[in-house]
């Protein structure tokens, strides 16, 4: 099944995201959303942030147009 597309929901949701001004020093970046939602917040969160594997938790917890326990 090919990847869900970002819905504008999505894209604003990623937009305030980058927007906030990130403190510098140790963090933990979190996020928990729809499987093409947490994606680019993962992404976002290793790149533009540089933090690692152990610094960030992306869950996928659904997938748009699933249905069923834990759809995805």
């Amino acid at each position: 099944m090919p990847a869900p597309a970002i819905t504008a929901d999505h894209a604003l949701s990623l937009l305030w995201v980058r927007l906030l001004a990130w403190p510098t020093g140790s963090a933990f970046g979190w996020c928990a959303a729809e499987a093409a939602a947490a994606s680019p917040g993962r992404e976002h969160g290793g790149g533009r942030l540089a933090l690692g594997r152990n610094e960030t938790l992306a869950a996928a917890y659904w997938r748009r147009g699933a249905a069923g326990l834990m759809a995805g």
